[in-house]
């Protein structure tokens, strides 16, 4: 009875913490894109921390479901039966009443969360060499003028621009004086300064994991829009997850099960985000058009098939494992 009690504490304790943690790791980098050079730091903004709450829950939610196959892993003598029942429990918790309560909670406020992100540029410092595409701006003078329709703040500058090619200078660089031209920051992206963003810009792996997890937030508010049965095909992706229960011990080795569950689970997701975003699936998504009846009354039938499949053949995989080659806890390499 001790390791399900455990079990679900820390499933409630790592949603709540990981949410919390996620939210501050929100709002100091958006509040690091509004920096610029040569202005006080200032790290902590409360609305972009309420807004990091709503962007963090739902991703700690999928993800520490997680915790129990690897849980089991690393406790192979832990009984079977009662941690596989909270298993269930925790994701029907999390697929059943968390994610959908949060994604109509994001459907029901989003103007108000919209209003959380929304982001103050400073306008740009003097004195600070600004590397751009095709030049080098160094600005002399800002002359602040009336915000835009969309709040941000604009400044008339003077200053010199140093013409670049490719990122590099010239043989004879052209040397250019400037004067009222444009010099509104929020011009490089999500950054207010391109001296912060080539410092803080996230890697292409943070940017694509991140990209992964607004995507399945995208299609989660689009199902609890769509209804109830729109909201149990999203699902199917909650099924496919739970599987990967059953792949917890497929070797002698627990670096290598674990290797396999958190593979497996990031495979999961990649593919379900893949199905909408990438247009190698362009064709398999077009095909749901020839379910007849079936597409009716189920969102995207080739995404739910491929989940059902996936749920269909790790269940199998497992038992199979369980009944034939099924390692005892004694025999597992214990350094791994």
């Amino acid at each position: 009875m001790k390791t399900p009690l455990y079990m679900i504490f820390a499933y409630f304790f790592l949603v709540i913490f990981g949410t919390i943690a996620g939210a501050f790791v929100f709002m100091i980098y958006q509040t690091c894109t509004t920096l610029v050079s040569g202005l006080p730091l200032s790290l902590f903004s409360l609305p972009l921390f309420k807004a990091g709450l709503f962007e963090a829950f739902p991703v700690c939610v999928i993800l520490t479901a997680l915790f129990v196959p690897l849980y089991v892993v690393r406790h192979p003598e832990a009984n079977i039966v009662p941690t596989f029942a909270v298993y269930l429990v925790l994701s029907f918790l999390s697929w059943g009443l968390l994610l959908p309560v949060s994604a109509s909670f994001s459907v029901k406020n989003k103007d108000a969360i919209l209003s959380l992100n929304k982001k103050n540029h400073a306008l740009p410092t003097t004195g600070y060499f600004r590397i751009t595409d095709d030049s080098v701006e160094y600005l002399t003078a800002v002359k602040p003028v009336d915000a835009n329709s969309d709040g941000v703040k604009c400044a008339l500058a003077d200053g010199i621009s140093i013409a670049m090619k490719d990122g590099e200078r010239e043989g004879n660089p052209e040397i250019f004086s400037e004067k009222d031209i444009s010099a509104s920051c929020g011009k490089t992206g999500d950054f207010a300064d391109v001296i912060i963003k080539s410092t803080l810009e996230m890697p292409l792996f943070a940017r694509l994991a991140i990209s992964a997890m607004q995507a399945i937030k995208m299609q989660a508010v689009e199902a609890i829009s769509g209804g109830v049965l729109a909201w149990i095909c999203f699902a199917s992706l909650g099924a496919a997850l739970f599987s990967v229960f059953q792949l917890r011990a497929l070797s002698a080795y627990k670096l290598a099960d674990c290797i396999i569950v958190v593979l497996c689970s990031l495979g999961i997701i990649a593919v379900n985000v893949a199905y909408f975003e990438h247009p190698i699936f362009s064709a398999f998504r077009d095909s749901g058009s020839h379910w007849g009846a079936i597409s009716d009354f189920v969102s995207e039938p080739p995404l739910v098939a491929l989940n059902l499949a996936v749920f269909v053949v790790f269940t199998a995989l497992g038992i199979i494992n369980q009944m034939f080659f099924r390692v005892s806890p004694n025999q597992q390499n214990p350094e791994f």
